[in-house]
């Protein structure tokens, strides 16, 4: 007999992971990487931690966006 309950977690499960990846949201480490890059690039200077933070995300949201795509245009000769 199959456990009903484990099916639905299953596919609940599948739902969450799915939307994460269509979601395209910055990883905490990835925001902390290009934060502490951000850090190193204004001359290591203290004090502007949550500054660089927040750019870190801007900046990967904004790469992670997904690419729009070119529409083609025809022309129709009457």
């Amino acid at each position: 007999m199959r456990n009903s309950g484990t099916a639905v977690h299953y596919s609940e499960g599948v739902v969450i992971v799915k939307s994460a990846l269509t979601k395209r949201e910055p990883t905490h480490l990835q925001i902390a990487n290009r934060a502490f890059e951000i850090y190193v690039s204004r001359g290591a200077r203290h004090g502007d931690d949550i500054g660089d933070w927040f750019e870190a995300e801007r900046q990967l949201r904004t790469e992670l966006q997904p690419k729009k795509r070119a529409v083609k245009q025809t022309t129709t000769r009457g």
